[in-house]
């Protein structure tokens, strides 16, 4: 990847004849990077983030044209723990993995906690169940979901 602290902005282009009108640019080490936007603000918005991080001494990626602290977050998000729900990935553990040294493993998903803050509950209450039992999607019956997963999860477990 590719850095470089050589970082230009632009005024933000209004262009009327477009659904997303509002563009905001800038450079990085002399490429041309825009994002667009549906409303100025939000143009204002972006164009502020990218010069802030700038002003901070964070390099910019010359491909993706994002700060360093952008492409970090963005890497975190898509590592995925393999589109587990945040309750199974609470609670997994390693008798509930299957990783070879390569090729795809198999993760065997069950059980956790499914919680409703007290902003969703007729009574104010928090409500909180225990996914042990079958949902109503899950017309096998099967208190647990299995699913491959891909040989990069394996390596960083």
């Amino acid at each position: 990847m590719a850095m470089s602290y050589k970082v230009r902005f632009w005024e933000i282009r209004e262009q009327p004849d477009r659904r997303k009108g509002f563009e905001v640019r800038w450079t990085v080490s002399g490429q041309e990077k825009s994002e667009s936007f549906l409303t100025k603000g939000l143009a204002e918005s972006r164009r502020s983030k990218l010069m802030t991080a700038a002003r901070d001494g964070e390099p910019f990626d010359i491909h993706t044209g994002l700060p360093a602290s952008e492409i970090r977050a963005l890497k975190q998000r898509t590592t995925h723990y393999a589109a587990m729900r945040p309750a199974e990935v609470i609670h997994l553990q390693k008798s509930q993995c299957r990783l070879p040294e390569s090729g795809w493993g198999l993760l065997r998903l069950e059980g956790g906690v499914v919680a409703a803050g007290k902003e969703w509950t007729n009574g104010g209450a928090v409500l909180r169940r225990c996914a042990r039992r079958p949902s109503v999607s899950q017309r096998s019956g099967k208190l647990y979901r299995r699913f491959g997963v891909r040989p990069y999860v394996e390596a960083s477990t």
